[in-house]
């Protein structure tokens, strides 16, 4: 059977290991845009180096990166920014903007490895049928590097290992999770946060503790499916295809054409099942150019996210260069909806903010006596009913319009609230005057534009991701989610998209 992937991002890598599982050797296409020469340069460089042997212009080098000041809220690599897409660029305004990414191995690229496994609980409006098992989400963890913390989520998530302490973390980490601990209840939930961070010294991939995590890793310790893909490819498990472009799909005699951009020319390739894991707003696209929707509004979810400041009175110290991924998380469960929320240790982007890298010894103490009294909490929300966009597609297949329908201000202000009177048990208080709220466009967690369903139009697919009048065309990404959940989707992208080629084979006799 021949068969194509489209994409290289985290749905992706789960779709590919699902056929590989299956006997499959499939044919990948992306547009795998790539870092610069100079961005690839220094991986190369201080990757090779242990971090007990980075000179002090290595470090440097990595603390002026991490200044980056093109916008406060996107993560660049490196500060190398090819891993960002800007749909509209002049069209509209820049709050309108929608970002998406033609990167080899898409956001994972800039990805905080946060790992939670959903289970049924948390996806409470998903249908049994369209939700992930805990044996999908095993067949992931079993081929990525995985660490799960010690936490009080094992209502909402499904756990794999047992507690274990190979992540190394700061005073003020244990000092925030001793503490949120005391506040835990009904409604409250904390832990360590899991990730896909390898903590393990088993290879040359292990966390070195730089304290560079935002600005990148040069270690490749956090999980990133571009090198994935590329050990497929290098072990012939895979063909890759560079500098191909989706534009749209049809299907005659059970077999399926498509229609791609390669070289800024059109081509027709034909395939008996096709995957598509190109992210939501772009798999929305080439939907609306295979169904023909033009014109008509589409919908299209999203979990909104801020960054609140908030200050506490501790006694702790304090390891500014150590492992800045957030190492606490917590849910508070408030009728129908579900916060989640993580403390971000001090950063280098919060470091470089204060000017710390340029102060001498005297002026660091001062600003170190500052920050151990601030932390950063990185909050995302589920509601009711999601956020969402309205947006059109013209005959020429751009964006005609996007229709922001929602007033977060009053909900997200309850939400603090709630959050006060829980941390005020801890002497913990959010500093809510001072919230940040990222742009429309630095949004990620977008979704549910043709979600799985049993009923048939033009804006369902059915439980294995099949569009409206199609047998062999699978999406596997988030535009076919039931809704967007309140907390990081990437490993639920990765074991949904596992799944669904579980469940597309499972009646093949031959496997």
């Amino acid at each position: 059977m021949k068969i194509a992937v489209f994409g290289t991002g985290l749905s992706s890598y789960g779709c590919i290991k699902g056929l590989l599982d299956k006997g499959f050797l499939p044919d990948v296409y992306d547009i795998g845009e790539e870092e610069k020469k100079n961005t690839k340069k220094l991986l190369k460089k201080l990757g090779k180096k242990k971090i007990d042997n980075w000179s002090k212009n290595d470090h440097k080098i990595m603390e002026n990166l991490s200044s980056n000041k093109k916008n406060k809220f996107r993560k660049f690599f490196l500060n190398d920014d090819y891993v960002y897409k800007d749909y509209f660029k002049d069209k509209l305004n820049l709050e309108n903007n929608i970002v998406y990414s033609n990167a080899k191995g898409g956001f994972s690229n800039v990805w905080s490895a946060s790992a939670f496994p959903l289970n049924s609980i948390f996806l409470n409006k998903w249908d049994k049928r369209a939700t992930p098992t805990r044996e999908d989400y095993k067949k992931i963890i079993d081929s990525v590097p995985y660490f799960e913390g010690k936490n009080n989520f094992k209502k909402f998530f499904y756990s794999f290992k047992k507690e274990n302490n190979i992540r190394k973390t700061s005073n003020i980490s244990n000092y925030i999770f001793e503490n949120l601990n005391k506040i835990n209840n009904n409604n409250f939930f904390s832990g360590q946060t899991s990730c896909f961070v390898n903590f393990e010294k088993k290879n040359n991939h292990n966390c070195q503790y730089c304290g560079y995590c935002y600005t990148g890793c040069v270690y490749n310790s956090i999980f990133n499916s571009k090198f994935e893909i590329e050990k497929f490819e290098k072990f012939k498990k895979i063909k890759f295809f560079n500098n191909f472009e989706l534009n749209n799909f049809y299907e005659e005699k059970n077999k399926v054409f498509l229609s791609v951009f390669h070289n800024k020319k059109i081509k027709i390739l034909t395939y008996d099942k096709v995957f598509i894991a190109i992210g939501a707003f772009k798999s929305t696209k080439v939907l609306a150019n295979s169904l023909n929707i033009k014109n008509k509004g589409i919908k299209l979810n999203f979990a909104p996210s801020f960054i609140v400041p908030g200050f506490f009175n501790n006694k702790s110290g304090i390891e500014l260069k150590q492992n800045t991924l957030p190492s606490n998380s917590f849910l508070l469960k408030s009728k129908s909806k579900i916060i989640y929320g993580h403390f971000s240790e001090i950063n280098e982007i919060i470091l470089n903010f204060f000017k710390y890298y340029k102060f001498g010894n005297f002026y660091k103490k001062i600003i170190n006596f500052i920050l151990k009294k601030f932390f950063f909490i990185q909050l995302q929300c589920g509601f009711e009913k999601n956020f969402y966009y309205f947006i059109y597609f013209d005959k020429k297949s751009d964006v005609k319009f996007i229709q922001k329908s929602f007033d977060y201000k009053k909900r997200i202000n309850a939400i603090l609230k709630i959050l006060n009177k829980q941390f005020r048990k801890i002497n913990f208080y959010l500093l809510k005057n001072l919230i940040q709220v990222p742009s429309l466009k630095d949004n990620y967690y977008l979704g549910c534009s043709f979600p799985m369903s049993k009923k048939k139009n033009k804006f369902k697919t059915d439980y294995n991701g099949r569009p409206y009048g199609f047998q062999n065309v699978h999406i596997v990404d988030s535009s076919i989610f039931q809704s967007i959940p309140s907390v990081g989707f990437g490993f639920l992208l990765m074991a949904n998209s596992y799944r669904i080629v579980r469940e597309t084979f499972k009646k093949n006799k031959s496997f």
